[in-house]
């Protein structure tokens, strides 16, 4: 309530669980649930941009990439930034091979 997530008590969560990037690439299967207009620039960042330690979730690439399992549970709001036609997913795609030094390969 006084980060401005929730307007009262009773809009809170009852629970909430979240995971660095450690415990990310140690777990076999994660499911991210992400959803409103809060969680827009982490979703978009995460799945768009290379991986980077202010938005944790971004290295499940790196753990899919080695055999883990990420899905991902978004509602419309949350997903609004990444692409929804053809063409932007080849960008998309294309930005998913980003390298460790942050480039995205060609």
């Amino acid at each position: 309530m006084a980060d401005g997530r929730v307007a009262t008590v009773k809009d809170r969560p009852r629970y909430t669980i979240r995971m660095g990037a450690e415990q990310v690439c140690k777990a076999g299967t994660v499911v991210r649930l992400a959803s409103s207009e809060r969680k827009v620039q982490s979703v978009a960042r995460s799945l768009l941009d290379c991986p980077t330690p202010e938005v944790p979730i971004s290295y499940g690439r790196l753990h899919s990439a080695r055999g883990g399992n990420l899905f991902h549970v978004l509602d419309r709001i949350a997903a609004r930034e990444l692409p929804s036609n053809r063409s932007a997913e080849r960008e998309w795609y294309r930005a998913l091979l980003c390298l460790p030094l942050g480039r995205a390969s060609r």
